[in-house]
């Protein structure tokens, strides 16, 4: 147990504290009042100068004949050649990447045909087509190499699909 000697000397420096806290956080005279607004002159401060010297313009030299200037060190014959080879990479390919708008998916092909009546109806730009990979239905819309491509037909399909999205697709090189 504490003695009676501490409890005094606690609550004179507890008493102590809380009077320097209260004085330090009381408040100070405000530098300036409403009525009091400051203004300075600094237009002795500013640099004046005399009186600049002219500048003189350079004539503007007038269009003359256009020369030919023959191409030297071309790289045509590179670039073809890179061409070239590029081609040959993607020959064999039949799809690239590219995205789609989903419509619809689900396991019922009546819902999925509804789905693509009602796209062809209200959107007949789009070229809707129903996919059928075992065991769901899929109903797609637009072909697009780009999602900022789709945007624009995605933000329409939204408007009478709300649950459509945005999927990446391959699409068929022709």
């Amino acid at each position: 147990m504490m003695k009676k000697e501490n409890y005094t000397f606690l609550s004179v420096l507890f008493c102590l504290g809380t009077g320097l806290l209260l004085w330090a956080c009381a408040g100070s005279k405000p530098v300036s009042t409403a009525q009091e607004i400051y203004v300075e002159d600094v237009s002795k401060l500013k640099p004046t100068f005399s009186s600049l010297p002219a500048i003189e313009t350079l004539p503007v030299p007038i269009a003359s004949e256009k020369k030919y200037v023959p191409a030297n060190n071309t790289i045509n014959a590179q670039l073809k050649q890179i061409q070239d080879s590029i081609d040959y990479f993607y020959v064999g390919r039949k799809f690239v990447d590219g995205f789609t708008i989903q419509v619809y998916v689900g396991q019922k092909k009546e819902e999925a045909m509804q789905a693509k009546k009602s796209l062809d109806i209200n959107l007949p730009q789009l070229k809707a087509e129903m996919v059928f990979t075992q065991p769901t239905f899929k109903v797609k819309a637009g072909r697009y190499y780009s999602q900022l491509d789709a945007q624009k037909d995605y933000v329409n399909v939204k408007r009478i699909f709300p649950n459509a999205i945005l999927v990446p697709d391959k699409l068929p090189i022709q």
